[in-house]
């Protein structure tokens, strides 16, 4: 018997074999004219004047009348491919690695389509010949999204980047009979921009200890000058143990000592930090106008801005930047958010619903990113705008928020999208905002109130006065760290001073809360009677808003005891207040 040039049981035993194409006298001998299909290899076999039929894996393949057998293995193949120095919009170098896993259809004409494209005039193909077959693809579609992206935004992935690859694949793949099994895989990564963000990070970290230290100098000269010799010994003590480690974070330091001198020390911190002016203005949305008070001479406005009216009165106000990094503020509205520059003759921006909608309420938060504007409302839901397009309102989560009855305290965080739906808080990625980015935070027994996401935490406030706390990682279930009197905690804030950061909150009592985060100090901002309902926080105020809605209570960080000052906004107005921010 004749030896046969092409052996099918190496082929079928070959993982990195996809196709081949052979004549009967090379697989098929007088003696043996029969073949079983292993469970991943089908054929197509072309039959003298009866065309091209299909063998399906696992089937004996009969070899009468056979004139060609096309075998393709149809399990599933991982392909990859690395291209280097690919050029980002910000002038980076990146290090591109591409994943894809793809599968030959069993189907007869896609079998034919893959013969075509794969084999042609070759009689073996393998899985390195399919990753030269899609790499010219692969390659312009990592250009074209390189050629649009910085590399902070490549590297840090998301949907929509898997998504142009597959989109770019989709057509090359099906005219070569090939179904792609899972979202590529696409990681970005530069030697270059890595060794600058390094380099700032040092320089942040570098910056927090000159400030940290700043603190604890101003707090030990406090101390000396007021003549309080067991703060300024505690003082000393610190400033010590700091010098003697330094690379042993504050809170760490100050946990060394008895908890009725973390108090003492606490308090020493937070008054040295309010000594430093940094906030230049308090903003009040109130009627049609935005207030600024300037913190140290507060009688009346300094300066009142008027909305122009065309999204209605304002409910809601928020510091952020625009697309251009300036300062500017985001105001909700009845029917839409007014972003307005912050400058001598501030320049104001309407993002507004759509005429024929009939809403009630108002926006009650706004939150931006560099191209987006997003905005939550109860009855709306979370809307979004691009900037180049203010016209045209965006309905984001509909299938979440059209039958809930609170969507509240829109806010972008670590390219990140928080908001509140009922009694959950949902997290959505800024780059891709749909259902399939969504993580949601459960465990509150009522409607969340407020939210406050940091680095390593998620806070939220619900309508019983409860805080709670979830970790940013992992699926761990929700802490109540504040039981609260079963009214609503409206505010909730972080704020890092002298290398301390603290939690601050109301849940309508007559005091802002204060937590160290990280210990179990706390202290009460008192109000001197009157119900808190709202509190807006910076490194050197801690400006609260009355139950009432007419004024504001002015706090000077680590001066718990009263309100350093008062501002009686509803008299001097004729308006109540809808929300504060500060800048």
């Amino acid at each position: 018997m004749a030896s046969s040039k092409f052996d099918p049981t190496k082929f079928f035993a070959s993982p990195e074999a996809v196709a081949a194409l052979v004549d009967d006298a090379e697989i098929f001998s007088l003696l043996n004219r029969r073949i079983t299909l292993p469970p991943d290899v089908t054929a197509l076999v072309t039959r003298n004047g009866a065309g091209q039929v299909v063998c399906p894996p696992g089937n004996e393949l009969d070899g009468e009348g056979v004139s060609a057998v096309l075998f393709v293995r149809t399990a599933p193949i991982n392909l990859s491919w690395t291209f280097e120095r690919v050029n980002t919009s910000d002038h980076f170098q990146a290090e591109v690695h591409v994943g894809l896993r793809v599968r030959p259809s069993g189907d007869r004409g896609e079998l034919m389509s893959l013969g075509d494209q794969l084999i042609g005039s070759k009689r073996l193909a393998n899985r390195l010949d399919l990753q030269e077959h899609l790499e010219p693809t692969i390659r312009n579609a990592v250009v074209r999204l390189s050629h649009d992206r910085t590399i902070e935004s490549l590297a840090r992935g998301g949907d929509d980047i898997q998504n142009a690859i597959a989109e770019a694949v989709a057509g090359p793949c099906f005219e070569a009979g090939l179904l792609v099994e899972d979202q590529p895989t696409v990681q970005f990564a530069s030697t270059a921009f890595d060794q600058v963000r390094r380099i700032e990070e040092q320089a942040v970290r570098k910056k927090h200890e000159h400030a940290v230290e700043q603190q604890l100098n101003s707090a030990l000269s406090d101390a000396r000058q007021e003549h309080l010799a067991e703060v300024e010994e505690l003082l000393g003590r610190l400033k010590q143990l700091s010098d003697e480690s330094p690379d042993v974070e504050m809170p760490d330091l100050v946990r060394s000592f008895s908890e009725s001198q973390r108090g003492q020390i606490y308090e020493a911190l937070f008054a040295a930090s309010g000594r430093e002016s940094l906030t230049r203005w308090i903003v009040v949305a109130a009627g049609n106008e935005l207030l600024y008070y300037a913190p140290d001479s507060a009688e009346s406005p300094a300066r009142r801005v008027s909305m122009d009216g065309a999204v209605g009165l304002v409910r809601s106000v928020r510091a952020s930047k625009n697309d251009a990094g300036l300062n500017c503020l985001l105001a909700g509205a009845a029917r839409g958010v007014y972003e307005v520059i912050d400058q001598d003759e501030p320049v104001i921006t309407s993002y507004a619903l759509a005429l024929d909608v009939d809403v009630r309420g108002g926006f009650n938060s706004a939150a931006a990113t560099a191209d987006r504007i997003y905005a939550t409302h109860s009855e709306m839901g979370l809307v979004c705008w691009e900037r180049s397009s203010p016209e045209v309102p965006q309905s984001l989560l509909p299938g979440l928020t059209e039958s809930a009855r609170a969507v509240r305290g829109a806010q972008v965080f670590d390219g990140r999208i928080f908001c509140s739906i009922d009694q959950d808080v949902l997290a959505l990625e800024a780059n891709d905002p749909t259902e399939s980015s969504v993580r949601v935070y459960r465990g509150s027994n009522s409607l969340i109130t407020a939210i406050c996401p940091t680095p390593t935490s998620l806070y939220a406030g619900n309508a019983e006065g409860q805080i709670l706390r979830w970790p940013q990682d992992g699926d761990a279930k929700a802490e109540i760290i504040h039981a609260g009197s079963r009214r609503p905690a409206e505010s909730l804030h972080t704020v890092t001073a002298g290398g301390i950061s603290r939690l601050l909150f109301t849940d309508t009592t007559t005091a802002v809360h204060a937590r160290v985060m990280g210990d179990t100090f706390g202290c009460r901002y008192e109000a001197g009677g009157q119900t808190i309902r709202r509190v807006e926080v910076a490194p050197d105020w801690i400006v609260a808003t009355n139950e009432l809605r007419d004024r504001l209570l002015l706090f000077k960080p680590g001066k718990a005891a009263a309100p350093s000052s008062t501002i009686s906004v509803a008299r001097q107005t004729g308006h109540s207040i809808q929300d504060v921010c500060m800048l």
